[in-house]
Formats: C-alpha cells, sequence, structure tokens
C-alpha cells in the first residue's frame, strides 16, 4: 500500500483557502497535516475544509513541520523566499505560487539554496496556464506547424478592481500587474515558442483606478512579443502566436477552444466555425462548471507536481521558469522606469543535478 503524502499549506487567502484547500481535500494519496494563515476567517474556512488537519497562525510551522514530504506556499509574494528557503533546506518538495520572489535577489536566494541542498525535492512554480487545455492545444498546433514559423507572440491581461485588488497596484506587497499577471505570459511566451527573452522595453500608462503596463519584446529566435497588462478596468485575458502561415488565438474567458485563422479561408466562413461548438469545447466546459474558479490548469497543475514528487523527478515549470520569468519581469520594470530598452544576457540554464 503507498503511504499517503503529507502536506503543509502556507497562507490561505483567497487562493489557498478557494482553489487550493478543495483540490487537496479530495486529492487521493494525500493528507493534509497543517495549514497556516495569519488571519482568523481564513483558519475557520480551512477547518471547515480540512478538519482533520492542523490549523496555525504562524506559516513557519507549515513549512518547516517533520514528516512533511511537501509543502504548497500560497503566501504574499514578499513572503515566498523566506518561506521556499525553509522548505527547501529541509527537504520538502515545495509547490511555489508564481511569481518565483518579489526581487532578483530573492529569487537568486532561493535558488543558491535549491543548489546547496543535498538531495533537494522538487520544486514547481504555480504557472498554472501552462496547463489550461487551451494553451494545451496552442502549444501542439504550433508544434504540428499549423501556422508555419512563428513570428509573434500577443498577449493581453486585464483585470476590473476587485474588493481585494490593493495586492495589484505596485506600491503594494503583491508588486502590482507585472508580478502578478504579466509574470504569467512572461513564461507562457518563452514555453509556447521554446526560446528565452533577449529584449524588452515597456511603458507605464498613467491613470485613474488601477495600473497599466505596455511591453513590447524579442526572443533569441527571432519571434517578437507584444504583451498589455492592467488592473481597474475589465477582465480579458487573449493570447495569439502568429506565424508565417496563420495565426493562434486563445481567449480564455471567452473562447470554447483554439482560434486558428489561416489565409486560404475566408473571414465569414471562420466565424461560423468558431460558432459551433465541439464536442472538446463542450468537455472543456463541463471541467470548468467542476473546477474551483471555473478553471481546471489548477488541478492539472497540482497533478503533475505530486506526480513529480511521486517520481522523484525535476518538477515543470521549474526554479529555471520561475527564475526566467522574474528576470523578464524585472527588465521589463526597469525599462517602464527609465524608458530605456533593456537587454537581457542569456544564461547557463539550472542544473538538475545536486552535487
Amino acid at each position: 500500500m503507498t503511504r499517503r503524502l503529507e502536506v503543509g499549506l502556507a497562507g490561505c487567502g483567497r487562493l489557498g483557502r478557494e482553489v487550493m484547500l478543495p483540490l487537496l481535500a479530495r486529492r487521493p494519496g494525500v493528507r493534509v497535516a497543517v495549514v497556516a494563515d495569519p488571519d482568523p476567517t481564513a483558519r475557520a474556512a480551512a477547518r471547515a475544509a480540512v478538519p482533520l488537519a492542523d490549523v496555525v497562525a504562524d506559516w513557519r510551522e507549515a513549512v518547516t513541520r517533520p514528516g512533511l514530504d511537501a509543502v504548497i506556499v500560497t503566501l504574499p509574494t514578499p513572503l515566498h523566499a523566506e518561506a521556499a528557503i525553509a522548505a527547501i533546506t529541509r527537504g520538502a518538495a515545495v509547490y511555489l505560487e508564481k511569481p518565483l520572489a518579489a526581487t532578483l535577489d530573492e529569487g537568486s536566494a532561493i535558488l543558491k539554496a535549491w543548489r546547496t541542498t543535498q538531495n533537494a525535492g522538487p520544486v514547481a512554480i504555480g504557472f498554472n496556464n501552462r496547463f489550461h487545455p487551451h494553451v494545451s492545444a496552442l502549444k501542439a498546433a504550433i508544434g504540428d506547424g499549423r501556422i508555419g514559423t512563428p513570428r509573434l507572440v500577443r498577449a493581453t491581461f486585464t483585470l476590473a478592481r476587485h474588493p481585494d485588488g490593493t495586492w495589484r497596484e505596485p506600491s503594494r506587497p503583491g508588486g502590482g500587474v507585472l508580478l502578478e499577471l504579466a509574470s504569467h505570459h512572461a513564461d507562457l511566451a518563452r514555453f509556447l515558442v521554446d526560446s528565452e527573452f533577449v529584449e524588452v522595453s515597456a511603458t507605464r500608462v498613467p491613470g485613474q483606478g488601477g495600473e497599466m503596463i505596455v511591453a513590447s519584446g524579442a526572443l533569441a529566435t527571432g519571434v517578437a512579443f507584444s504583451g498589455t497588462w492592467g488592473s481597474g478596468t475589465v477582465d480579458d485575458h487573449v493570447i495569439e502566436v502568429i506565424g508565417s502561415g496563420g495565426a493562434l488565438r486563445v481567449s480564455r474567458y471567452e473562447d470554447l477552444a483554439i482560434v486558428h485563422r489561416h489565409p486560404p479561408v475566408p473571414r465569414r466562413l471562420a466565424r461560423m466555425a468558431r460558432a459551433l461548438p465541439t464536442a472538446g469545447a463542450l468537455r472543456l466546459e463541463w471541467a470548468r462548471l467542476r473546477s474551483p474558479w471555473n478553471d481546471p490548469s489548477y488541478e492539472a497543475a497540482l497533478d503533475a507536481f505530486f506526480s513529480a514528487v511521486g517520481a522523484g523527478t525535476p518538477a515543470s515549470p521549474g526554479l529555471e521558469d520561475g527564475w526566467q520569468s522574474l528576470r523578464v519581469i524585472a527588465a521589463i520594470a526597469e525599462s517602464a522606469a527609465t524608458g530605456r530598452r533593456v537587454t537581457l544576457e542569456q544564461e547557463p540554464r539550472l542544473d538538475d543535478a545536486h552535487a
């Protein structure tokens, strides 16, 4: 009989409470041993969701408790480094919600802890968007050559102001839309076209009631990038890859499937085809209805993490992906502050082996 994995959850805010706890509670082979959050309301919700778990106020108890096999970190971004290092150095596998850290220095400290800890466990970064069925289909279609050679990745992620939206302001602990929204697209662009960013430029657009960043860039393979991220506007999330022979588009809030546009097909026929639901689209809609926040990618990301834990293999997306995304975000922030285009020096990839 396979032993259950003992798991700690550090942070029980909206993501921890409404997504992670329900998924962990129903996952076979996993027992939530401890949940930590300083907020009494969050702790009460945790007790209701996992009544057999210890529920505590100090997050350190959820990452350093002896006997834990894995730690899920959904703390505010400024606490990521301290929590991840504490879990890594005691040998636990770690699922760290994106971004990797609040600053490059903190990200470097996490990498150093992982590299210097003998027999460190897998570390996954919570880029759940990679696991969304739309993105999986988009990646496969690009690989199959459906649009020829990729030339441009275009991305938009904007959000309306929600009651808990203060973290989206750049002066708040969450770091604004760059760390919280753009970090997803910095990862997705490099994931979709298998390349790293080499330069970026960006502008912060002044306005009332929210933040807006517009950026452009280039990846090493010659693919261009264009991104827009904002808060205090409308909920919109679109990813499009344009190639030498067509384009593929995903609107995660609107489309039931990826949209394929290519020159021989008249626009009217393409619109008609998009209006007809397919079996795959209906399956996705059913999966959405059954998933926390109507998004099946969170469960798929946790599945991949626990598979890596069980197999003792590196997690993906992992520390390399978190680090590369953080570097891009730091470069975009620098460009937006200085008005200058920023070049990213290419770095050797992380070594998956531990000496």
